[in-house]
């Protein structure tokens, strides 16, 4: 009977034992899933965060799109106001060219014109005119 109480003794001691074992194993398990269960957490607020990120990223490139579109058609509006400022200087440049010919035209006529004064003037030159004291009968040249 004591080998058999003894043999239970030691079988209870090694039970205890194996108890011991299981229940310090499911502590570190218990721990070992809290400490998943918070990492678990901790990468559920970090995929928030970077979902906010990528959110905010998207509306920054849309932005961005949509300021890349606007200075693309201010780009378009200035191309064709400096298209049609060039036209224009064009146009006055033409102008200024057929206001410079007729200038010529016009000084070419007037040192004409002067040529022809010049002209006339030296043939009346060549008809004497009498005066009023050379005309007999007291001034009257016979008219």
């Amino acid at each position: 009977m004591r080998k058999l109480a003894e043999r239970t003794a030691t079988s209870t001691g090694e039970i205890a034992a194996m108890i011991g074992r299981i229940q310090e194993e499911s502590r570190a398990a218990v721990a070992g899933m809290e400490a998943s269960v918070a990492r678990v957490r901790d990468g559920v607020r970090l995929a928030g965060e970077a979902g906010a990120s990528i959110e905010h990223i998207r509306d920054s490139a849309g932005g961005v799109t949509q300021a890349v579109d606007s200075i693309g058609l201010t780009l378009k509006e200035q191309a064709s106001a400096a298209r049609d400022i060039a036209a224009r200087v064009e146009h006055v440049s033409q102008g200024t060219e057929e206001l410079a010919a007729g200038a010529k035209q016009t000084a070419a006529a007037a040192s004409e014109l002067a040529q022809v004064a010049m002209t006339m003037e030296q043939l009346a030159g060549c008809f004497r005119l009498a005066s009023p004291a050379h005309c007999p009968a007291g001034g009257d040249c016979g008219a």
